[in-house]
């Protein structure tokens, strides 16, 4: 058994092994799913394909990717604009809930994203499921903190339809 071990075919089923366990894990899982890879697929395959590869089974591709557009970074941002040619109603709104959640990390850039595709409407909301009135209040007031923070006036409309927005659902 141990000369098995040593060379022989146990040892190379071990490699496979390890090796297939290294590539669904990690830096190169996470190199597949890198902003720049996406970007390159939608630009290659079309953004309703890959919306559909990120939704293939238990869509946790999907969550994923909208967890790294929830936190604003502008990459990740602009992933979500070239997604949204090719999202469903479900998608698209999917999108619009992670960037409004987005909006407290990096308003100036969200805001930046808001016009047909993202509308202040959609964006200037509270993405929580079910909420209590204390989270929406909670909410509400990262949410304008966040815009207060912006000192852009190219940018003044929208962060005041968005104040306007969020102060109006009380």
């Amino acid at each position: 058994m141990a000369r098995q071990l040593n060379g022989g075919p146990v040892r190379g089923k071990v490699a496979v092994m390890l090796a297939t366990a290294f590539a669904l894990s990690g830096p190169f899982a996470e190199a597949q799913n890198s902003a720049r890879n996406i970007s390159a697929q939608i630009d290659h395959e079309g953004a309703k394909r890959v919306v559909l590869n990120l939704n293939r089974g238990s869509a946790l591709r999907w969550q994923k990717l909208l967890r790294h557009v929830s936190s604003g970074q502008k990459v990740w941002l602009h992933i979500a604009l070239k997604l949204h040619a090719g999202a469903d109603a479900g998608y698209g709104e999917d999108l619009n809930f992670a960037l409004a959640q987005g909006l407290i990390h990096n308003p100036v850039e969200v805001l930046k994203l808001s016009d047909d595709a993202f509308p202040v409407e959609a964006i200037c909301s509270v993405p929580l499921i079910e909420p209590t009135d204390q989270q929406v209040k909670a909410w509400k007031t990262r949410a304008l903190k966040a815009l207060e923070g912006v000192k852009l006036s190219r940018l003044s409309d929208k962060i005041s339809a968005c104040r306007h927005l969020l102060l109006a659902s009380d």
